[in-house]
């Protein structure tokens, strides 16, 4: 097989199967492997086939390396991948010069029909630029790829599980605000650097939207769903806010606290580590509380209501280690954060463990799933099977002498 239909072969297992076979892996060179790659987070693998199938211009891999500055050998690869070098430079892989304007323009004319919520898969994690855009961001280590907006301009770097809007030094903007969107998938967890320097942490099932810089003047705003850690960089003159729906709001100038929507019986629940933070509703009759370190606060949209008390702070923080720390919690609990940690679904009846609480700790770094329910049932009376990636529990029989 030459090389043209080896690489047409690799485009049509991707869009039939999702994945490359390791056989047909083998045959492919790194940079076919890495324009696969870009291809696929662009959702242009059907278009570069129907591009492959109308030609039958040779590869010229020396031009392609040189547009994409393409740098081999060392383990700090660097990958400047812009969004329309990748629609022109894949298409003078695939068809030739002369395939590359009128494989983008076409690109262009059917972005309309094309579903913008591409299936990248649920195990992904999922950035959402400007113009609605998706790019599938690798967890790998040792790489490094810059982020551009539609006009070519650097906005971020991604390096590992770190996307940094800070190291182009544009902390704010006196323009519109551009904003974008991350997703996290269950399993996973990822962190993003605003551009004022700002650190946050994701866990697993988790969304943010947030501008790609700040303004001027004014307030840093961004919203969550899900659950997040907050190093914010102090800013006197423009307050960082956090926002949810139904018009819950968390404002700091310089403080660390963690917020999660995910608590149990409430909206929006956040605890303080250290400075302070002011809550709000748009309609609570309560105003303004202030949150001190060591204590949590929860909101309902039920009552409206915000509430405060003390409380052990390393269990509702130890997730950014990778600690799952139960105390004095329901079994439904425990079983619900397994899930979202793991990315799997468990099956229990509810009644057997009602009225029943347990403590429990768990490190997802060193423990997969199935030891993990390996201690958990030395814990909880349970007899359990686990099948991939889904887990039948059942309560354990008492046998009667």
């Amino acid at each position: 097989m030459d090389k043209t239909n080896t690489f047409r072969s690799a485009l049509h297992q991707i869009f039939d199967g999702g994945s490359l076979s390791d056989s047909l892996k083998s045959s492919l060179r790194k940079e076919e492997i890495e324009l696969l790659v870009q291809l696929q987070e662009q959702g242009l693998i059907e278009e570069a086939i129907a591009i492959m199938d109308s030609t039958d211009l040779e590869v010229n891999w020396e031009l392609l390396k040189n547009k994409l500055d393409i740098t081999e050998g060392g383990t700090n690869r660097k990958v400047l991948f812009g969004k329309k070098n990748i629609l022109k430079y894949a298409a003078i892989f695939i068809g030739g010069v002369v395939a590359s304007i009128s494989f983008y323009n076409w690109h262009t004319s059917r972005n309309q029909d094309i579903d913008p919520t591409l299936d990248l898969g649920k195990d992904r994690i999922i950035l959402t630029q400007a113009d609605g855009s998706k790019k599938v961001l690798s967890e790998e280590q040792g790489s490094e790829m810059v982020m551009f907006d539609n006009d070519g301009n650097p906005i971020g770097v991604q390096k590992g599980k770190v996307l940094d809007y800070s190291q182009d030094g544009t902390k704010s903007t006196e323009k519109e605000l551009v904003y974008n969107e991350l997703m996290v998938p269950l399993g996973k967890r990822f962190d993003v650097i605003l551009s004022d320097g700002t650190k946050v942490s994701l866990n697993a099932g988790t969304h943010m939207k947030y501008p790609i810089a700040f303004p001027a003047k004014g307030a840093r705003d961004v919203t969550i769903t899900g659950e997040a850690y907050f190093k914010v960089e102090k800013d006197g003159s423009r307050p960082f806010t956090v926002s949810f729906s139904d018009g819950f709001h968390i404002k700091v100038l310089g403080t660390e606290f963690n917020v999660s929507t995910y608590a149990e019986g409430v909206d929006v629940e956040t605890v303080l580590v250290e400075g302070s933070v002011a809550l709000s509703t748009n309609d609570s009759k309560q105003g303004e509380l202030v949150l001190k370190p060591g204590h949590k606060a929860e909101w309902s949209s039920t009552d409206r209501n915000i509430d405060i008390a003390p409380a052990n702070i390393r269990l509702y923080t130890g997730w950014i280690n990778g600690e799952l720390i139960f105390r004095n919690n329901k079994f439904e609990t425990i079983v619900t954060k397994l899930e979202r940690a793991y990315d799997v679904t468990i099956d229990f009846n509810a009644q057997d463990f009602k009225d029943k609480r347990y403590d429990a700790t768990f490190d997802i770094n060193i423990e997969d799933v199935k030891e993990v329910m390996h201690h958990l049932a030395k814990v909880v009376p349970i007899d359990y099977q686990v099948m991939g990636k889904e887990i039948a529990i059942t309560k354990l029989q008492t046998k009667s002498n």
